[in-house]
């Protein structure tokens, strides 16, 4: 406890014992701070400390650490605890593959359809990392397949960008829309193939993506991958592009 702080206590501890007769305006003054100083030390290390094990247990969930987050769990940590930038335990251990971490917390009945401050899910978070793993989990628990995030990408889009054929599989299965678009008015398919993922782009195409939407600039699908040289790419789009 900071010197100035205690000072104040055993000043206002003091004023409890004078007499009746010996109060003046300055004691009543000095009892309305301590009074407030008191209620401060009450309060705010509870609140620097629920902070500090929020902080811990979304730390222990992105790395697994399951024995911890029971430890924490039965200190009275809350299982939906955010960080400052709104990440759940759940999105993180999602986020980084940890499947026995994303076991406990749904068990915990963790929220599994949460969004931090870019409007970004658990299962946005695992499919943009290809972990079909801890999706099936997800979906088990009844996460949406199409709730996007703030700039409008779906999980789908997410998985499609970043070459995740099996999390883009596993997405068409759970219903997720194959034609939607972004903030931009980027589709899933023109995601893949800007970026040439040509096994991506061949799923889309058979479960009916468009090619040629176009996004609000104007751009296809078949625009994008020529002008980033996916030479497979163009051949298939360019075989299914209806003139």
């Amino acid at each position: 406890m900071h010197s100035s702080v205690a000072t104040l206590l055993v000043k206002f501890t003091d004023v409890f014992r004078m007499p009746q007769r010996r109060w003046k305006m300055g004691n009543s003054k000095l009892y309305g701070i301590g009074l407030l100083l008191g209620l401060l030390l009450i309060t705010m290390p509870t609140a620097i400390v629920n902070a500090a094990n929020d902080d811990a247990f979304i730390s222990a969930a992105c790395n697994g650490q399951t024995e911890v987050m029971q430890l924490l769990l039965n200190d009275g940590v809350n299982v939906n605890a955010k960080s400052p930038k709104g990440i759940t335990p759940l999105m993180c251990a999602a986020a980084f593959g940890r499947k026995d971490a994303v076991q406990f917390l749904l068990n915990e009945r963790a929220d599994v359809n949460a969004v931090d401050e870019t409007g970004e899910t658990a299962l946005l978070k695992a499919a943009c990392k290809g972990h079909t793993d801890v999706m099936n989990l997800l979906f088990d628990n009844r996460a949406e397949a199409d709730t996007a995030q703030q700039a409008g990408i779906t999980p789908l889009m997410c998985a499609a960008f970043h070459g995740n054929k099996d999390s883009v599989e596993l997405l068409i299965e759970k219903g997720a829309a194959i034609n939607a678009v972004d903030g931009t008015g980027e589709t899933a398919l023109l995601k893949a193939a800007c970026k040439g993922n040509l096994d991506i782009i061949n799923t889309l195409l058979e479960h009916q993506a468009e090619p040629t939407m176009r996004t609000s600039g104007g751009i296809s699908p078949l625009q994008c991958a020529a002008a980033n040289g996916h030479v497979d790419a163009v051949k298939t789009l360019v075989g299914n592009v209806r003139l």
